[in-house]
């Protein structure tokens, strides 16, 4: 009887070591969760930023706004017959 008890000890000793400090253990699991969520969060921010480059791009392409208004604020231009005032805050 002692000796399956001890045989009991060290199987349940082996699973436990196993379980907390052995390959895919609950710390491996907590820190690939982690990463996981992280990666996610970096996926979305870089799907955001390529559908505002999309939408830039499909503008740029079919429709004059958006140049125009790139034009207009960035490199002061205005359109034939048209009278510009510049205020400044001086």
């Amino acid at each position: 009887m002692r000796f399956y008890t001890v045989v009991l000890f060290i199987t349940l000793s082996c699973l436990q070591y196993r379980l907390f400090f052995g390959k895919y253990s609950i710390p491996d699991y907590l820190m690939k969760k982690t990463e996981l969520t992280r990666v996610l969060k970096k996926e979305i921010s870089l799907i955001n930023q390529n559908n505002v480059l999309k939408y830039r791009a499909s503008d740029f392409k079919h429709g004059t706004d958006e140049s125009e208004l790139i034009a207009r604020k960035q490199l002061e231009m205005i359109k034939p017959n048209e009278t510009f005032f510049k205020i400044s805050n001086d």
